[in-house]
């Protein structure tokens, strides 16, 4: 297959202060969403190729039939210049293909370096602002936009960016927790359902927290007293 034109006339604008918005019909899988002009973000992509995912299922679209459903979702001018030069090529792709090639178009030459970097740094409030679920969800939801590429993380990779995230008090539980368990596999500090593993870490924090409640209790009794 020849290479998608990147001619001038069709290639990637350049960077957007409008970040574009996404679409959804009223019911949310009976049609592909539509993304706005502006400018394209990983997770915006990501939003909206779940959305393309739930309505061929939906809907049962054949494989053959899928791409040629979204090429209309896009509203910027650039992308729609560009769809209409590579209109034969792209409708010939399966949406793994599809999806790679319009990733090359749309997103910065770094994204996945930059999703990656953003997932690595994330780390679970020492002032219990954020559950561990929801912190755990985050990483989950960073690492779902990777799929596809060389940087996307297996169960054990998300447990040890998960691990790596949590504050010295919650890592000191767990170094504890894991060394006393080291024998007993079944525990579920050693699962590989990632559930289990996020419930451990759960009872962890509400251990943490509770202790963190009784501190202040203490330490505003004291300020009482003096």
């Amino acid at each position: 297959m020849a290479p998608f034109s990147h001619s001038s006339t069709t290639s990637a604008p350049t960077p957007s202060t409008l970040y574009l918005k996404l679409v959804l019909p009223a019911n949310e899988c009976s049609a592909p969403a539509k993304l706005t002009a502006g400018k394209v973000t990983p997770e915006a992509w990501n939003l909206l190729k779940e959305n393309f995912l739930d309505y061929y299922d939906f809907k049962g679209i054949a494989v053959e039939d899928q791409v040629c459903k979204d090429l209309s979702s896009f509203k910027d001018l650039s992308v729609c210049n560009w769809i209409a030069v590579n209109c034969t090529e792209l409708v010939g792709l399966k949406f793994d293909k599809f999806a790679k090639c319009i990733c090359a178009f749309l997103l910065e030459p770094d994204w996945e370096d930059e999703v990656y970097c953003k997932m690595h740094n994330q780390c679970l409030p020492s002032n219990f602002s954020t559950s561990v679920y929801d912190y755990a969800l985050g990483i989950c939801n960073m690492n779902s936009i990777l799929e596809g590429t060389p940087l996307h993380q297996d169960n054990k990779g998300l447990i040890e960016l998960i691990v790596n995230g949590l504050d010295e008090d919650m890592t000191e539980c767990y170094n504890k927790v894991k060394k006393a368990n080291m024998q007993n596999k079944t525990h579920p500090i050693f699962s590989k359902e990632f559930c289990l593993f996020i419930s451990e870490l759960e009872s962890l924090n509400n251990n943490c927290c509770a202790q963190y409640a009784i501190a202040c209790s203490a330490a505003e009794s004291l300020y009482c007293q003096s």
